[in-house]
């Protein structure tokens, strides 16, 4: 069975990676992304830590950047490339 990923920027990252990302960019606390997700903060803490060592970024406000110059908008909408299948 093939996992579903999503293209961004030169890499892949997971559907819970594309909610995360989304909710950062529309301006969530980590509490609050935590809360919609029904997960720990802290696990979103590490999943964003991850995200911006992976892209190589400082900041959250980094990764906003990054996301909205690759395929979200500023809704919060990803419009990449899916690649794997359900």
């Amino acid at each position: 069975m093939a996992r579903i990923r999503f293209v961004f920027g030169n890499r892949y990252i997971t559907p819970r990676q594309v909610q995360i990302i989304s909710a950062l960019v529309k301006g969530l606390s980590n509490k609050a992304i935590g809360l919609l997700l029904n997960v720990e903060t802290s696990t979103i803490k590490t999943q964003i830590e991850r995200l911006m060592d992976r892209f190589a970024l400082d900041s959250r406000i980094g990764l906003i950047l990054l996301a909205l110059k690759n395929n979200f908008d500023l809704n919060g909408d990803f419009h990449g490339k899916q690649v794997g299948q359900e």
